[in-house]
């Protein structure tokens, strides 16, 4: 026998598959810059639409290193572990913006 689910249910599921885990939303993962942004802060939407929303925007204009090190959900844990290796580029990356703060 075939399946119970409707075709039209399947034929909607096959052209809207569920989106990744942490798909939609991007994360900061580099320092804490008092009144600017915070370490962990979430973001809805994909990189371009974040970097581009007013207090990420403002953010940037005084610390631009600050876009290296807003990464997106979905490779989030991946992203923070790089971020404390020596030798990766988010690991230089959040080195440089920590010295420039202080």
């Amino acid at each position: 026998m075939g399946t119970t689910e409707p075709k039209a249910r399947r034929a909607v599921a096959a052209e809207n598959p569920a989106p990744a885990s942490g798909a939609g939303i991007c994360c900061y993962i580099g320092p804490n810059i008092h009144g600017i942004i915070q370490t962990s802060t979430i973001y809805r939407g994909d990189k371009k639409a974040v970097l581009k929303s007013p207090a990420v925007a403002l953010a940037l204009a005084r610390y631009p290193g600050i876009a290296d090190l807003i990464v997106p959900g979905d490779h989030l844990t991946e992203d923070r572990v790089k971020a404390h290796t020596p030798g990766e580029a988010l690991f230089k990356a959040y080195k440089a913006l920590a010295r420039q703060i202080k």
